[in-house]
């Protein structure tokens, strides 16, 4: 058997879960199981966990079209609340990816804020979304 190796002096919260993804459309599902399983410790009820599935899809999605390298992504749960950080470099440096317009409009029904923004060498992207409660 292997020895572990404690990692001392983590700013990450004991919450927090970071993944890297190669950019291809094949880690897309790893990408939204990580995502559903945030939602559910955040709290959140089936419908609005895949609506953070969706979300993370479609900004990861348009990340991928451009980048030159691993993905980088961190999934804060929180109370009521999640937030997902990413960052990718990109080829060409400064070619930030573009949604589609329905890439777009899915992100801004879902979300209570998402971006995408040029950070030479590459890219950085966040997504929050807060639990809506249950009507009745």
């Amino acid at each position: 058997m292997g020895t572990f190796t404690p990692v001392i002096g983590t700013t990450a919260s004991a919450r927090e879960l970071q993944l890297l993804v190669p950019p291809s459309v094949q880690h897309l599902r790893a990408v939204r199981l990580v995502a559903a399983d945030t939602a559910g410790r955040a709290g959140f009820d089936c419908e609005q966990t895949d609506d953070l599935r969706i979300a993370v899809d479609e900004l990861c999605h348009s990340v991928m079209r451009f980048a030159s390298g691993p993905i980088t992504l961190a999934f804060a749960p929180d109370e009521g609340r999640v937030t997902i950080e990413g960052s990718a470099p990109c080829e060409p440096p400064g070619a930030a990816p573009l949604l589609t317009p329905l890439s777009e409009a899915i992100l801004h029904s879902v979300s209570e804020f998402f971006e995408i923004v040029d950070h030479p060498p590459g890219v950085r992207f966040m997504l929050v979304m807060e639990r809506q409660p249950v009507c009745r």
